[in-house]
């Protein structure tokens, strides 16, 4: 949510990054600039980013958590069954 209406903005809608189609990024009111360099200051700030996608980002941790839970739960399963000796 944007508050006020004196913020500075640059809006880049050629990213150049097959995840994002637009940027928008505000100014901050300490550090005036030409136009000008404004806009290939924002294109180079922006190819610099680095995404990945969450899917690929956290898959082998959150496939480690999984087998953990499930071994743990397992693990439980077989202590109580032993102890209940049927």
């Amino acid at each position: 949510m944007v508050r006020g209406v004196n913020k500075r903005i640059v809006e880049v809608s050629e990213t150049g990054n097959e995840y994002f189609e637009k940027a928008i990024l505000f100014l901050r009111p300490s550090r005036p600039q030409e136009e000008g360099d404004l806009e290939g200051e924002a294109k180079r700030y922006l190819r610099h980013l680095q995404y990945t996608p969450p899917a690929v980002r956290g898959l082998p941790g959150r496939i480690a958590l999984a087998v953990l839970k499930f071994g743990g739960a397992a693990a439980v399963g077989a202590a109580l069954m032993s102890a209940i000796k049927f």
